[in-house]
């Protein structure tokens, strides 16, 4: 197994643990999106075990993720592990995805992933495999065969449900997913979120509100016939909006974020967010 990596603005401490995971796969492709990085991170991840590139300039997570795909398709590889840069990989966790995979592979299976520990919250399942519309970008091991066939993650997009978009595609051309409930991934999302009574209020800057909300609006022109999950994306945001204006600090940047989301939406105006102030 090989993993793939997208890099933003990598510190040393990011930079030294994912050398460290060096030795849990067989190659670890980078891309990196930081404008005018240093040569300090070039020079650094020259070394055996990895594969770096770069543009010098933020192309998003989903061009880096089909940069990273693509290369280790090229190289021959049939599986791939897709991180965040700070996400806590065991080789614990590399072995199990790999057993799991001998266990179940089948011309069908597109996509397996861990269960995702959150630092609060953990699921615990009896079976061990189960089957799921959707999962995250952060632990998903793509079988490349399948990436080839259904084609690059959607640009468009940029960031925010790059990974979901991705899923149900590959269900709408007959794939399916697998999530092993043996393993987890230990994954920071709730470290962006406290809870207010029955609200969550996430911690995310108003970029990523933008994209979050521009992506549910693609969702839910591009896959009508996935009305269950899409309400959840919608109840998600609906929940995130109440949060953000009753207990939020920054509630109009955020607002207005979301308001720009729909009207760049309906321009078509997708790919990177051309909002400077949001930033």
């Amino acid at each position: 197994m090989v993993a793939a990596i997208t890099l933003y603005h990598p510190d040393n401490k990011i930079m030294e643990h994912i050398i460290n995971m060096i030795p849990f796969f067989e190659i670890i492709y980078l891309f990196d999106n930081t404008e005018m990085q240093s040569d300090e991170v070039r020079e650094r991840f020259h070394i055996k075990g990895i594969k770096y590139a770069t543009k010098k300039t933020n192309k998003g997570l989903a061009y880096g993720l089909n940069v990273c795909c693509n290369q280790a398709y090229k190289d021959g590889y049939q599986w791939i592990m897709l991180l965040d840069q700070d996400s806590a990989v065991t080789l614990d966790l590399v072995n199990e995805m790999n057993a799991f995979i001998k266990e179940y592979d089948e011309e069908r299976l597109a996509i397996v992933a861990p269960m995702i520990d959150d630092n609060k919250i953990r699921n615990v399942r009896v079976q061990r495999a189960e089957k799921k519309k959707a999962v995250i970008t952060s632990g998903m091991v793509l079988k490349l065969e399948a990436f080839r066939k259904n084609g690059y993650f959607e640009t468009a997009l940029f960031l925010d449900g790059v990974d979901f978009e991705y899923c149900l595609r590959l269900y709408k051309n007959g794939y399916y997913i697998l999530k092993n409930h043996q393993v987890a991934l230990c994954h920071n999302q709730y470290d962006n979120e406290r809870v207010i009574g029955q609200y969550k209020v996430n911690k995310y800057p108003a970029i990523r509100h933008y994209y979050i909300c521009r992506s549910y609006f693609y969702i839910k022109e591009h896959y009508p016939q996935e009305r269950e999950f899409v309400n959840g994306l919608r109840k998600s945001n609906q929940d995130w909006l109440r949060g953000v204006m009753l207990y939020d600090n920054n509630k109009f940047k955020k607002i207005l974020a979301m308001v720009l989301a729909g009207i760049d939406y309906k321009m078509g105006k997708l790919g990177k967010c051309r909002w400077k102030m949001l930033t």
